[in-house]
């Protein structure tokens, strides 16, 4: 965890990586040395780096790990933010890969993106489809907190928002709420 000092030197860091960002060019970044050696990044270097940074000053905790990590299930049903009995589902109709170590199961993180990737695809595609031809007025929708929690979730509503299929009203108290329940 960060202490309050390193988080606003993080946000500092932050806000000059978006200050000198150029709409969609590839910003060149250079690391130097107190001897004046001089290296330049690579743009995805600059991209991954400044979302590590964004992620710091926003106070969160962060952990690079490799794509092929093996992680157990719990850990799989919690970063695809459903129930562990519904990623056994999965994994016993072999959707998501797994193997097993004695009777325990492991997942590899590759596998658990991929699906969240997918998922979310399919989930676009779906909205793609449903998405009245007509011009019609959206409804309002109040929003409640439970729904916006789920990464799945929230991201279908979110895309149905972005295509007009509803305007949202959400109260601060609402909004707190996710922003709390999101953060712990």
């Amino acid at each position: 965890m960060l202490n309050d000092a390193d988080r606003q030197l993080a946000a500092k860091l932050d806000d000059f990586l978006r200050e000198h960002q150029r709409d969609g060019a590839e910003a060149v970044v250079m690391l130097a040395t107190a001897d004046g050696q001089q290296q330049n990044l690579p743009y995805f270097l600059v991209r991954a780096l400044h979302n590590l940074i964004t992620l710091l000053a926003q106070g969160e905790d962060v952990a690079l790990v490799p794509v092929h990590k093996e992680l157990t299930t719990y850990e799989a049903a919690a970063l695809l933010n459903v129930s562990r009995p519904f990623l056994i589902k999965l994994l016993d109709e072999g959707i998501i890969p797994s193997t097993k170590v004695g009777t325990h199961r492991r997942v590899r993180l590759r596998d658990v993106l991929e699906y969240r990737r997918r998922r979310s695809e399919k989930n676009k595609r779906l909205l793609d489809e449903i998405v009245p031809t007509s011009p019609t007025p959206s409804p309002v929708v109040v929003l409640d907190a439970n729904v916006l929690v789920p990464l799945s979730l929230r991201d279908l509503l979110f895309r149905a928002l972005e295509k007009g299929l509803y305007r949202l009203q959400i109260s601060r108290h609402i909004w707190d709420e996710v922003i709390r329940n999101l953060v712990h």
